[in-house]
């Protein structure tokens, strides 16, 4: 890997503080943290597309949570179109094998590990230009699948790189293990319940979600089915856990 330029370092430092900041937050549910992610990514190191898996068992089963960003201005601006993937696997067994054998911590080309097999298919749609994928160990038996395409120069490969050890942290400082009723979580019940773990009232979730306000109580009304609660409280205590590890905003440094 090439090194970094002092401006590399300069546009790193921004995205980087925000992994940090995310790392901080203990309100963000485990799909809402793989598309965050997605996004960071994808504007610190122009790409046109990236997917993260993150999986607790084989590669060849389920992800746990998943999420595809796609550059909609196709310009690497950044401008990302988020698209969630449910009970996202690989779809090629093969393929699955292969990146088992890979050694974890390191991003191989696409073409390197399998000439046919779908990466992802809200990524991988053949217009969006080389592609990198990377097994990355993320404490325990868990592990984050990242597919980055729009390869299009070393800088990009070379950020990529520098800043993936610090989504690592990121991810494995943020991740939860959630009740297993929020796995079903449609995104508008899941932005719901996010802004209620950050304290604010029906009123604030309205303004800040875009749902009217009876929208809000009728999802609170569904959030409250589902983890088998009765009270605002309670579903805030049964929601939230603590992760292993915390790391504090702007705390994460690059691998250069």
């Amino acid at each position: 890997m090439d090194e970094l330029s002092m401006t590399d370092l300069a546009e790193l430092s921004f995205p980087i503080y925000k992994l940090g900041e995310l790392s901080a937050s203990r309100e963000v549910c485990n799909r809402t943290l793989m598309c965050k992610t997605a996004r960071i990514l994808l504007h610190a190191c122009g790409l046109g597309g990236v997917g993260v898996a993150m999986f607790e068992g084989p590669l060849d089963g389920p992800a746990s949570a998943s999420c595809a960003a796609i550059d909609t201005a196709g310009e690497h601006t950044g401008s990302a179109c988020v698209l969630e993937q449910d009970e996202w696997s690989i779809a090629t067994p093969g393929l699955a094998m292969t990146l088992s054998s890979v050694s974890k911590g390191e991003f191989v080309f696409r073409d390197e590990v399998d000439e046919k097999g779908d990466v992802w298919a809200a990524v991988e749609d053949g217009q969006l230009g080389r592609t990198m994928v990377g097994v990355f160990g993320v404490g325990g038996a868990k592990q984050l699948l990242i597919v980055a395409s729009g390869i299009e120069d070393e800088r990009s490969e070379t950020l990529l790189r520098a800043i993936v050890s610090s989504v690592s942290q990121c991810c494995e400082s943020d991740w939860k293990k959630e009740p297993a009723w929020m796995a079903d979580l449609r995104p508008a019940s899941r932005q719901v319940l996010e802004l209620v773990l950050r304290g604010y009232d029906d009123d604030q979730v309205s303004e800040l979600s875009g749902l009217t306000y009876h929208s809000v109580r009728a999802h609170l009304k569904r959030l409250f089915r589902a983890a088998g609660v009765r009270s605002r409280l309670h579903l805030m205590q049964v929601c939230r856990s603590s992760p292993t590890t915390g790391v504090t905003a702007g705390a994460m440094a690059v691998a250069v």
